[in-house]
């Protein structure tokens, strides 16, 4: 059971007490709190009832629109909680993050061993489509596939191979998407650990690696 973070308004009058200097960073860019959510497989709804937050606050934090420090630290404290980690680097000189995107950390992924929702687990269709903000019917018309097959491959069902190379080529050739991996063993034993937008100014953290494509 995922532990219930404090509430927005806990977390501000906590905040009144804590030097600002002692605080840590619990900003996240909109894309990723989008993405963290799809990771976990959660509903906008589901993730409001958690969190005790409103469904129009919880929107405005993954959209960048109307979203206060407050709602949005109490997001990644939640997602942290449950076992996301985020990725990407902020340049103070182009006010721009670089690399962004999310994954399990080392300890939930270990507890995930056992679930493996791809037959070629080193893909995560839908947390990458919720971090670029697309729509189903979207990524479907841009990579001339059925929305009931874009649909099959976010939720593993039966799909075919040839679908899912299209559909990772889509995102990694068009959308310039990394699809990431955490080595268990040797490389033929991995478990897919995330998604992050492809850049160089910001390198993977050493237990990762972005899986290259078959054939």
């Amino acid at each position: 059971m995922i532990a219930r973070p404090r509430s927005p308004r806990e977390e501000e009058a906590r905040s009144e007490h804590v030097n600002s200097d002692e605080r840590p960073f619990t900003y996240a860019p909109p894309d990723t709190l989008r993405a963290a959510r799809a990771l976990l497989g959660l509903t906008m709804d589901e993730v409001a009832e958690y969190i005790q937050m409103s469904r129009k606050s919880l929107a405005g934090c993954e959209n960048g629109s109307d979203a206060t420090l407050t709602s949005i630290a109490a997001l990644r404290n939640f997602y942290d909680k449950a076992g996301i980690e985020f990725l990407g680097v902020y340049d103070l000189t182009t006010r721009e993050f670089y690399g962004s995107g999310v994954c399990w950390k080392p300890r939930t992924l270990l507890g995930r061993a056992a679930l493996r929702p791809l037959p070629v687990d080193d893909a995560n269709f839908f947390a990458a489509r919720a971090l670029l903000g697309l729509s189903e019917e979207q990524v479907a018309r841009e990579s001339k596939l059925a929305e009931r097959q874009i649909e099959n491959l976010e939720n593993g069902r039966r799909f075919t191979a040839k679908g899912y190379k299209q559909l990772r080529e889509y995102f990694e050739d068009e959308k310039h998407m990394e699809f990431l991996c955490a080595t268990m063993t040797d490389a033929r034993n991995y478990l897919a650990a995330g998604v992050r937008i492809a850049s160089k100014r910001a390198p993977l953290p050493s237990r990762l690696w972005v899986k290259p494509r078959a054939g």
